[in-house]
């Protein structure tokens, strides 16, 4: 949730009328620069302080805006699959989240694959993490209709990632972590890859990657 706050000595010189204008402008205003996804809003909750409605403080508050812009995106970088290349997402890692979406937010899944694997066989993935809370452990499944959003094909993860399970993993080293995993016994020219945290059945940080399975 976004909160929008006008300062006490504004709002007592304000009528009800130019604090409900207010609000208004600032939620869309949000809406228009941050496009937060609800998952990055419930786990980082974003104060605003509008000191004014007028035109130079508009500009200011967009200026602000920009900044948190940044920042939202450096928060959300939290953990990601480096191998196989994962598929662009305009709002990186974090998205994964919203259940609606295995594949995270904008993701277009039409891609070439870009690894190949044997069903059956054990194959090693590359995890990188780049914030402490981008640990383990984590879970890999396959979409076998190419789509994103029917992951029914299980790996098993023979070498995981560590972590704290059921809970935030926090300090984890940045960089890149393998995992080894046995490939399911499916085939398919175009399958989804899905890597990503799995805390006790909560959702976690992950990305995708086209692959192919013979």
């Amino acid at each position: 949730m976004v909160h929008c706050f006008l300062p006490s000595s504004r709002r007592r010189s304000s009528n009800k009328y130019s604090i409900h204008s207010f609000h208004s402008q600032c939620s869309a205003l949000v809406r228009s620069f941050l496009r937060i996804p609800l998952a990055l809003s419930q786990d980082f909750p974003l104060l605003l302080s509008i000191p004014s409605l007028h035109q130079s403080s508009k500009m200011q508050f967009t200026a602000s805006l920009l900044g948190v812009v940044a920042m939202a995106v450096s928060v959300s970088a939290h953990g990601k699959l480096a191998s196989p290349a994962a598929l662009p997402n305009t709002t990186p890692f974090q998205n994964i989240r919203i259940p609606d979406n295995g594949c995270g937010q904008g993701v277009d899944v039409s891609g070439r694959p870009t690894a190949t694997f044997k069903a059956g066989s054990t194959a090693s993935i590359t995890w990188n993490i780049n914030n402490g809370d981008g640990g383990g452990p984590l879970s890999v499944k396959f979409d076998t209709t190419g789509k994103g959003t029917s992951f029914n094909a299980v790996a098993t993860v023979t070498k995981n990632l560590a972590g704290q399970n059921g809970g935030i993993p926090n300090s984890f080293p940045r960089g890149d972590h393998k995992i080894e995993v046995t490939i399911p016994n499916v085939k398919c020219e175009r399958c989804v890859l899905q890597v990503k945290q799995a805390l006790n059945g909560r959702e976690g940080f992950g990305s995708c990657a086209v692959v192919t399975i013979n």
